[in-house]
Formats: structure tokens, C-alpha cells, sequence
């Protein structure tokens, strides 16, 4: 009887074994499936840009705004000399 037991025990610890091994498999393969999609969610994010081109885009953001306080000031600087022009022009009749 104890060495029917035995048998028993030793077919259970089998079995358990077994479960273990197939789940420890599932386990495995599952990782490796989010793995793959980790990789293909970061390759599909979009990347910063490198900092020579975030340089590059700041001096022409810097050379657009430039050239747009050079042309109001030369469009102020004509609004403000005509009138003046015509009340100096008035002044010396």
C-alpha cells in the first residue's frame, strides 16, 4: 500500500511538473509577443528631432521673426515721416 502511494505522489509530482513546464511555456511565449509589440510601438512613435536640426529650425524661426521687425519698423518708420514731412512742409510756406 505505501508503494501504491508512493506511485501516486510521484504521478502527482509528474503532472504538477508538466502543468508547470506548459504553463512556463505559455508564460514565454507571451512575453515574447509583448516584446515584439513593445518594439514595433516604439519604432512607430515619432522621434524628437536632433538637436543640429532643432538648432537650425530656431535660427530660421529667428531670421523670419527678424525680417518681420525690420518690416514694421520700416512700414512705422514711413507711416510716422510722411505726416511729418507734409506738417514740416506746411510749416516753411
Amino acid at each position: 500500500m505505501a508503494l501504491a502511494a508512493l506511485a501516486l505522489v510521484a504521478a502527482c509530482a509528474l503532472a504538477v511538473a508538466g502543468y508547470l513546464a506548459h504553463a512556463r511555456a505559455g508564460q514565454a511565449r507571451r512575453l515574447a509577443s509583448l516584446e515584439s509589440e513593445l518594439r514595433r510601438l516604439a519604432d512607430a512613435r515619432p522621434r524628437p528631432p536632433a538637436p543640429e536640426a532643432q538648432e537650425r529650425g530656431d535660427l530660421e524661426t529667428r531670421a523670419v521673426s527678424g525680417e518681420a521687425d525690420a518690416d514694421f519698423l520700416a512700414a512705422l518708420g514711413h507711416d510716422i515721416r510722411t505726416p511729418l514731412n507734409g506738417v514740416l512742409g506746411m510749416t516753411g510756406l
